[in-house]
């Protein structure tokens, strides 16, 4: 099984375009990231993306979400997301490939630590950028492989019978 962690606001902060949404409109920016990592959730990348938000004020918030096959969490009272990407990270290692998306310090050094794949913004927004590109290089191979014309998938004999139909040959 092959996991990905994302710190959520530290990604949303690396980019460009969020980091200025998110001084308008915080809930905005989780939803236009939360949009973006879907692309990820294809199994030819990872088995599991789990996306992790603080909010250790706002218990409303806390607790675990499905969005578009994303796993998202908002951290409790008290947690921080880097403290539950620490947490994830020694709880995975050995069940799962982990690879952690943060731009924490402490987290990196963990994931180093223990052989742990991980990437910060710029690195990971590259890596998206390339899984969009294996992605559409796939579905264009897929749809290739289904143009074939509607003649060349019929069995010989209904082709004949609906070519005399067409002539207005008896059949």
């Amino acid at each position: 099984m092959k996991v990905l962690l994302i710190d959520g606001y530290n990604l949303i902060h690396s980019h460009p375009s969020l980091s200025r949404t998110v001084g308008k409109n915080l809930e905005e920016a989780r939803d236009e990231l939360l949009r973006m990592l879907t692309p990820l959730c294809s199994p030819i990348f990872y088995d599991a993306v789990v996306v992790v938000f603080d909010a250790p004020s706002a218990p409303r918030l806390s607790g675990l979400d499905a969005h578009e096959g994303l796993q998202v969490v908002f951290t409790g009272r008290g947690q921080s997301a880097d403290a539950f990407l620490r947490k994830a990270i020694l709880a995975l290692v050995g069940k799962a490939k982990v690879e952690v998306a943060s731009g924490d310090r402490a987290v990196i050094q963990m994931a180093d630590t223990l052989g742990v794949r991980w990437l910060t913004g710029e690195r990971f927004w590259n890596m998206l950028e390339d899984a969009r590109g294996t992605l559409r290089r796939e579905v264009e191979r897929r749809r290739a492989a289904y143009r074939s014309r509607v003649e060349d998938r019929l069995p010989e004999e209904v082709r004949r019978a609906l070519e005399r139909i067409r002539r207005g040959e008896d059949l």
